[in-house]
């Protein structure tokens, strides 16, 4: 017992060390002294680093994860860039996602994606596709609510994206527009889905049916009139356009 809970402790000074080193990042850093933050994590993050053992910074990496990602317990560091950790944070924790990752690991790979994103960092040098990631993520036996709502939420912001410029084109064509809905509904039909993302789904497939029928009345038909027709609101956007 006296073991057991020796063990127990350990693990737990292991994981103070990582606490500590980013309430030492976060002091100076709400005082407005980035560099110096910054300078006190990276030392920080090296002295664990080499301090502890691959399996105890396994452990510590997946506990802070998980703490981060799905028990908000570092809603202050949260805060302080909108979701995104500090670089060498992001670059310490980054070993232990990447392998992980690329052993299919659930939650692993979802907190990969929630806490990478899609953004480029320069130590993804095996280049991980986040998007291939997280539909890996989804497939998984283990994929959770966490996922599915990842999931469907980048659908959604695909959908989005690529209705940026209508009525004057659209970025994707009949063919992907097709298989983002197919995969809407795929998602929604085997998972419970928030309502204002399913209003929103609507929104999208009624607006780009819209666009195609604009398309193949030759643009003779008002864009406006089709969507007040079909139900939905649409404000044309203003677009300057330069000559080379």
């Amino acid at each position: 017992m006296n073991t057991l809970l020796t063990i127990a402790e350990r693990k737990e000074a292991n994981y103070q060390l990582l606490v500590d080193a980013i309430d030492g990042y976060l002091v100076p850093y709400g005082k407005g002294l980035k560099k110096e933050a910054n300078r006190y994590l990276t030392r920080d993050l090296l002295q664990i680093k080499k301090q502890l053992t691959a399996e105890e910074l396994t452990e510590v990496s997946e506990r802070f994860c998980r703490e981060y990602c799905d028990e908000n317990k570092f809603q202050e560091l949260f805060i302080r860039c909108s979701g995104r950790l500090p670089f060498q944070l992001n670059k310490w924790i980054w070993p232990y996602l990447h392998d992980a990752s690329l052993h299919q690991m659930m939650p692993q790979m979802r907190w990969m994606v929630q806490i990478y994103g899609f953004c480029y960092y320069p130590f993804n040098n095996d280049e991980i596709d986040m998007r291939q990631l997280l539909e890996c993520a989804y497939a998984h036996p283990a994929c959770d609510a966490t996922t599915v709502k990842l999931y469907f939420e980048l659908i959604l912001d695909d959908l989005y994206w690529s209705a940026h410029h209508i009525p004057d084109y659209c970025l994707i064509n009949k063919a992907d527009f097709d298989d983002l809905v197919a995969k809407a509904k795929q998602v929604s039909d085997h998972h419970p889905i928030d309502p204002k993302m399913m209003d929103d789904l609507r929104y999208y497939i009624t607006l780009y049916n819209c666009f195609f029928d604009y398309e193949a009345a030759d643009r003779q038909i008002p864009f406006a009139e089709l969507c007040q027709k079909e139900g939905i609101s649409f404000d044309t956007p203003t677009v300057v356009y330069y000559d080379e």
